[in-house]
């Protein structure tokens, strides 16, 4: 299998598990439902089949021409327009109870864009394609004085190209406009999908952070993939033949303790922090948003109140750390309304009220997110002002506007 078939097949298997995850079987009795669940997720894998396509690949010849981005997925419309005529109106039901209607293939790329969106660069077209561009690509379109547009799909001709792409586009001031050019001309911002088989292309690097350790390279296992599926043994065999959780990160300043509180595993958790001495307070090194994430920002981020819990209650973690942009935990939780775990970091204490370095509070994060008008009710019930303006004087409205909501 080719390096461009891997990656192609990757995409394919995170659409499905995307799929799973917000498309349920929506009828069937009792004795029916388990023959019914299984011919559903047959149906939403054929789907996420016939819905992955290459735009271009690395071996066709006119591989820098077209397109920006050489992977699509059309899966979103292709569902949206199939089953909201049948249905009416679309809602999706999250695991806390909370409902929101699906107006557009937009919103609902959105919503499956954040659930693949981790190791690769996945953004949303206006029609609700997903557009992915491999590390190739992007490696080929920067050589070629391409820079991306950090508000849409586009890539621009060098700096005075994305500088006026952004006035014109996206009705950017002209000073901004240019401060932004400069600003992803000198930061490589994205982070992009790689094929984890290649050393050119390893996402999930193994680098050592402070001081060496041993070297894991012959190791058989991705301790980071482990962590991420919660597989404690093979951590635990991974730890006892050489591997140091504590100071090894991944290719995004990221340990392995992040990994397993991102998936979720409490057990794994305890095992990194009470048995391996991991600190439940290290911050992610990395750019952009991912820069000063904790553990406790990516169990909010992800939604599981119960890991938040023990590094809260257990760990006494700052329930006021920030990351480099000045986020919350709080203000992950609301992105992605997860209720349950934006009311316990409510009751523990958290400050609702706190914006990061570019005038969001979590309100403003909510609106650009999964929430939905009972998510920004509480918010406003709880002292988080939903009438707050970013630095760009956006609003919630707009930001609610501009979501579909």
């Amino acid at each position: 299998m080719t390096r461009d078939e891997k990656a192609l097949d990757r995409v394919k298997f995170l659409t499905y598990n995307a799929l799973l995850l917000f498309c349920h079987k929506p009828n069937g009795n009792l004795a029916s439902s388990r023959h019914l669940l299984v011919e559903w997720h047959q149906q939403l894998y054929q789907v996420a089949q016939k819905a992955v396509s290459w735009t271009t690949r690395q071996s066709d010849a006119n591989f820098m021409n077209g397109k920006p981005w050489n992977i699509e997925v059309r899966v979103a419309p292709a569902l949206y327009h199939r089953y909201k005529d049948r249905c009416g109106e679309w809602k999706i039901t999250s695991s806390f109870g909370l409902s929101r209607s699906i107006r557009s293939p937009k919103q609902f790329a959105q919503l499956i864009c954040s659930e693949i969106e981790d190791g690769m660069d996945c953004r949303v077209s206006e029609s609700g394609f997903l557009c992915i561009t491999t590390r190739d690509r992007i490696e080929q379109l920067r050589a070629s004085g391409k820079l991306p547009c950090p508000k849409c799909i586009q890539w621009c001709k060098g700096e005075k190209g994305l500088w006026w792409h952004s006035q014109q586009q996206h009705g950017v001031g002209h000073h901004d406009a240019m401060d932004a050019a400069v600003m992803v001309q000198n930061v490589n911002a994205i982070v992009v999908y790689g094929d984890s088989t290649s050393d050119l292309d390893l996402l999930i690097r193994p680098k050592k952070i402070g001081i060496q350790t041993p070297n894991t390279a012959s190791l058989d296992e991705d301790p980071f993939r482990l962590a991420q599926h919660g597989d404690l043994e093979s951590l635990q065999k991974l730890v006892e033949h050489g591997f140091d959780p504590i100071h090894t990160a991944d290719s995004r300043g990221a340990n392995v303790l992040l990994w397993a509180a991102g998936g979720g595993h409490l057990d794994m958790l305890r095992y990194l922090i009470e048995t391996c001495g991991c600190d439940p307070a290290w911050k992610q090194k990395a750019k952009r948003s991912f820069g000063g994430r904790t553990a406790l920002h990516w169990a909010a981020r992800k939604g599981h109140v119960e890991v938040c819990r023990y590094l809260v209650n257990s760990c006494n973690v700052d329930l006021e750390a920030i990351t480099t942009d000045g986020t919350t935990a709080f203000s992950w939780a609301s992105w992605q309304a997860h209720r349950c775990v934006m009311q316990f970091l409510h009751s523990s204490g958290c400050n609702v009220t706190s914006s990061n370095t570019f005038g969001c509070n979590a309100a403003l994060w909510a609106a650009q997110g999964a929430a939905d008008s009972a998510v920004m009710e509480w918010l406003d019930r709880i002292g988080c002002s939903v009438f707050q303006f970013c630095t760009k004087q956006r609003s919630v409205v707009e930001k609610m506007c501009q979501n579909g909501l």
